[in-house]
């Protein structure tokens, strides 16, 4: 009877999750490094006002305005990421295409009316996902196994397992610890393609427009074990992928009042993704535990729920750009962006339409708005060589509140772990060089990116003093991300 009651409740907790996704996840999907060309890269992508480039492009469409003559480039880059923490290191690299731009060029030979009308077909890595992330803690007084939900699958498996007595308690001792290790592979990209048209009237407005045609691709496996202080053991495995094609539209304008200044504003509409997601059958396995019989044994329990498919479409949040660029003569230019992203107007539907209510709310909860800045430079030496250099700074948009009130922190599907980004944020510096060659252009740049991202491997919602206050078994993982980045390019 027990076994049927087991198998009624995994079977109504299955039906949940027809929504996979949840508000880290979502986030993670929305938010992009600021990759691209070499050019765009060196100056930390605050290209909304200078233009004349394929990432610049994408960031503001009136910037293809600028260009006065034909173009085709590409970008190839290579990402290694290093992570640190107290507790343990990894890193993982990758090589891959950062941009591709072809740019048609119509003079319309009016320099007091409508001079160049152009249009383009570009395409930009928007981020990487990949991380291989392993972590280490002794001497926790707190098990996964002390927050499993009821009615889980999880907590339907470490039953079976024996790693729950038959009230669904842990088997662990009052005040026994664990050792626990968790090791994390993640791949993954966003790509998108833009589709722009721009016009230059009298060289002082340009005005653009763009739609996007955006990717999404991540993929997780995460491996997570436990060792008991009086003996045996648990470990749990699962993963992860989700894909998606989404749409968006972008329009801008770039003005110059005088020949030295341009101002420039763009809006990025939300980017609405159909998504498809797969949920692989989870693994627990116990080791050296006791059966119901009083003999230890292992036991190795399959999540009954085989390869799950969910569809959704979910929206980014929407974006709106401001920048400014001058130059200083004709061998210097300095400019800045300033990007306002309101991450609450982050949304999930179901295949029906409706909104999920739930996520909706832990979306208000734990997310805000936020301002992105990004400054960059140039000094032209002469005519072959220029040197370029930025700087960004992109705050959490996670609420300081999510864990200062211990916030409840859902996960999707069976994937308990968690992670963002801290209120410090993330910082980028970059440099570059360009080097020009007659009709044809070489751009190199090296960028670093760096935060420290708040690692949990499950939610803990147990209290371990009788006060209210509960084991923080946060780890801080500190992420250096080294970028660098070769764009050749021939303008005709």
């Amino acid at each position: 009877m027990k076994k049927l009651f087991i198998s009624i409740v995994a079977l109504l907790s299955a039906c949940t999750l027809a929504m996979a996704q949840e508000v880290f996840d979502l986030l993670k999907y929305s938010q992009q490094d600021l990759l691209g060309t070499a050019h765009s890269m060196s100056m930390a992508n605050a290209m909304g006002a200078v233009g004349a480039d394929a990432t610049a492009v994408s960031i503001n469409p009136a910037g293809l305005g600028i260009y006065r003559g034909g173009e085709l480039s590409y970008t190839l880059s290579l990402a290694n990421t290093d992570v640190e923490s107290a507790y343990s290191r990894a890193d993982k690299s990758k090589l891959s295409t950062g941009s591709f731009n072809y740019v048609f060029s119509n003079d319309r030979k009016s320099p007091e009316d409508l001079a160049y009308i152009n249009f383009a077909v570009s395409y930009n890595r928007l981020a990487n996902h990949f991380k291989n992330t392993s972590l280490k803690r002794d001497g926790s007084p707190v098990s996964i196994l002390d927050n499993l939900n009821p009615g889980d699958p999880m907590e339907t498996m470490a039953y079976e397992a024996y790693l729950l007595d038959v009230n669904y308690n842990p088997i662990l001792e009052l005040g026994e610890r664990v050792d626990y290790r968790q090791r994390l592979v993640e791949t993954g990209r966003n790509d998108v393609w833009d589709f722009s048209m721009a016009f230059n009237y009298a060289y002082w407005l340009y005005l653009g427009v763009s739609a996007g045609v955006q990717s999404l691709d991540y993929s997780m496996s995460s491996f997570y074990e436990e060792s008991f202080e009086k003996g045996g053991a648990m470990d749990y495995s699962n993963e992860f992928s989700s894909s998606g094609i989404g749409y968006n539209l972008k329009v801008g304008a770039i003005v110059r009042p005088f020949p030295s200044l341009r101002l420039g504003v763009a809006y990025h509409s939300p980017t609405v993704y159909s998504m498809t997601d797969i949920v692989a059958p989870s693994e627990m396995n116990s080791y050296e535990v006791l059966n119901d019989e009083g003999f230890p044994v292992n036991k190795s329990i399959r999540d009954k729920n085989n390869y799950a498919y969910y569809y959704y479409e979910m929206t980014s949040p929407q974006k709106v750009i401001l920048s400014a660029a001058l130059q200083l003569g004709r061998r210097g230019m300095i400019s800045v962006d300033y990007e306002m992203v309101d991450y609450t107007t982050m949304n999930a539907y179901d295949g029906n339409g409706f909104v999920y209510e739930d996520l909706r709310q832990d979306i208000e909860a734990s997310l805000e708005n936020v301002g992105n800045l990004r400054l960059g430079a140039e000094w032209r030496f002469n005519d072959a060589m220029t040197l370029r250099g930025g700087y960004a700074h992109l705050p959490s948009p996670v609420k300081d509140a999510l864990v200062a009130n211990r916030q409840v922190v859902n996960t999707p599907s069976l994937t308990p772990h968690y992670a963002f980004v801290n209120n410090s944020g993330t910082n980028v510096f970059s440099l570059g060089l360009g080097f020009k060659f007659d009709a044809f252009y070489f751009d190199v740049a090296y960028q670093n990116r760096s935060f420290v991202e708040h690692f949990y491997p499950y939610y803990n919602r147990i209290d371990i003093d009788g006060l209210g206050r509960s084991y923080d078994n946060v780890s801080n993982l500190r992420y250096s991300q080294d970028n660098i980045a070769m764009t050749l390019g021939l303008r005709f």
